[in-house]
């Protein structure tokens, strides 16, 4: 067990000192296009099932590692009907996040990592189905801590891997969800 932490710290520590071959991303601008699952947690897991959805981010390199940008994105979760509530009623959970992010990353020439956030806000839409589409919706206040990675096909696309995880503040209920998500990353 202890062989497999040193070979994977010494990875670690060659991918950090390999760093500085960083590609020179200054001033170049990327744009991200992102699906995948979304996995409800804490007591919004008791609500409902886990979901879909996508992500579309741009990000502007205002240094050599350091990123700016903003996404938007959505995500739906079918509901589960609680004590009391009609067999028949069908309702899902949407979400619209808005977000500016920032992000630090690290790696070569061929493949980038990084870490990073959101802040923003988030649309959340409660929408039933078999009661004449009734619907309540509102703005919260959103948070989005994510880890992400590119592989570089060329210069210009690479393959984006991400997982980050949702915090919607100011609903009745704790609102979160994990999120996997893999896309495609253009250089524009």
């Amino acid at each position: 067990m202890n062989k497999y932490f040193t070979l994977c710290l010494l990875a670690l520590l060659i991918s950090v000192a390999g760093s500085q071959s960083f590609a020179q991303q200054k001033n170049q601008a990327f744009l991200s296009l992102n699906a995948g699952a979304g996995f409800s947690t804490g007591s919004f897991k008791k609500n409902s099932n886990n979901g879909f959805g996508g992500q579309a981010d741009a990000r502007y390199f205002v240094a050599k590692r350091l990123a700016l940008g903003g996404s938007i994105g959505y995500f739906s979760f079918k509901g589960i009907p609680q004590t009391g509530d009609p067999e028949d009623l069908d309702f899902s959970y949407n979400f619209i996040p808005i977000m500016g992010n920032i992000s630090y990353y690290f790696g070569n020439e061929r493949i980038l990592t990084g870490f990073g956030t959101g802040i923003g806000f988030c649309r959340f839409d409660t929408r039933i189905q078999n009661y004449e589409a009734i619907s309540t919706a509102g703005f919260k206040s959103c948070m989005n801590p994510n880890i992400h990675g590119l592989i570089f096909i060329n210069k210009d696309i690479s393959i984006s891997l991400m997982t980050s995880y949702m915090a919607v503040f100011g609903a009745q209920v704790n609102l979160g969800f994990l999120t996997f998500m893999g896309g495609i990353t253009l250089k524009i």
